[in-house]
């Protein structure tokens, strides 16, 4: 879908405004933005200690010689990465 010059200028000013509305609220510490960073965060916490942890496991498996056995799944996750 291509965009004229003149559409893609149109929308700058209206995307310059939303950002500084976006700051203000952010600097007002506004309830219902803070809320939704904190949750963002919280995911990305979880993510990454289930990460962590499934970094573990393959490394205890690999301890033990199992690795063989879930190789399939070691290496969908690696490529998932």
């Amino acid at each position: 879908m291509a965009t004229s010059r003149r559409g893609a200028s149109a929308r700058e000013p209206a995307a310059k405004a939303d950002d500084a509305v976006a700051s203000a609220l952010l600097a007002k510490r506004n309830p219902v933005l803070i809320a939704a960073l904190d949750q963002e965060g919280s995911k990305g916490n979880a993510e990454g200690r289930a990460e962590g942890k499934l970094e573990a496991l393959f490394a205890v498996l690999a301890a033990r010689g199992l690795t063989r056995i879930f190789a399939d799944k070691i290496s969908r996750h690696q490529a998932d990465r």
